[in-house]
């Protein structure tokens, strides 16, 4: 097991899905996101209110006007 410290900053990558014109769609570029590890009673207060589920292994993390679905920065 891995432990990262509350307020961690790290950089997440992917592809995910974009918005453009009102549309969504596939991300034609690697893109990146910067995001700051939050404690798990927060998050899961969050989850809980969205209907979602935490389970053990996974991280939460927010960032400013981003999220790891929703990146900002092309990579």
């Amino acid at each position: 097991d891995v432990t990262v410290a509350v307020n961690t900053t790290l950089t997440l990558y992917g592809g995910g899905i974009t918005k453009s014109d009102k549309k969504y769609q596939q991300a034609k570029l690697m893109r990146t996101t910067n995001q700051q590890i939050v404690d798990r009673e927060t998050c899961k207060e969050y989850i809980d209110r969205i209907g979602g589920s935490l389970h053990d292994g996974m991280l939460c993390a927010k960032g400013e006007n981003t999220s790891a679905c929703n990146v900002s920065r092309i990579l």
